[in-house]
């Protein structure tokens, strides 16, 4: 452990917690909300050209945690200002998505964290076809459906679990 500081990022967990971390590679990870960092428990949504899965989930309570969604198949956005809005409304602290955003002149005006691969103007099909709980591998890193995340300007941290002694700048 180390001194308490009044506040930390992600540069600063990464001194104090290294052997406890995992950092998401740097990779081309855009930041498209009004809000450019968040922390909170991880929910992750396994996506297949189709964001239903991912709006059915956004429309619930969200209790600040991380929705992280990997998306595969053919192109295509799979949130928009609609989607940020249920997160916003439902209290979700960010949204990741291994895949494609639109609707982004709106979305840099909300109060919501969101990065993404990209942007993307056609919407995704509406198949019903996604699953929440399994785990990811996204840019290098294992993501376990319940762990913790940590995002800020520096990069993405992910964490068996929330770090006591950390107090995170959002």
């Amino acid at each position: 452990m180390s001194e308490k500081l009044d506040t930390h990022g992600t540069a600063e967990i990464c001194d104090i917690h290294r052997e406890n971390i995992q950092v998401f590679q740097p990779m081309s990870f855009k930041s498209y909300g009004g809000k450019t960092r968040c922390s909170g428990e991880i929910v992750t949504v396994s996506l297949y050209e189709d964001n239903s899965t991912l709006k059915t989930l956004l429309q619930t309570p969200g209790n600040n945690r991380i929705a992280v969604a990997k998306v595969s198949g053919d192109f295509c956005a799979v949130v928009g200002d609609n989607l940020c809005k249920f997160a916003i409304d439902n209290g979700w602290g960010g949204i990741i998505i291994d895949g494609f955003v639109r609707d982004t002149n709106m979305l840099k005006t909300m109060p919501m964290t969101v990065l993404a691969m990209g942007t993307y103007p056609l919407r995704s099909s509406k198949k019903s076809q996604g699953k929440i709980g399994d785990t990811l591998e996204i840019a290098g890193v294992k993501v376990d459906h319940g762990s913790y995340l940590y995002l800020d300007e520096d990069g993405i941290l992910v964490t068996k679990e929330k770090f006591s002694d950390i107090n995170f700048v959002k």
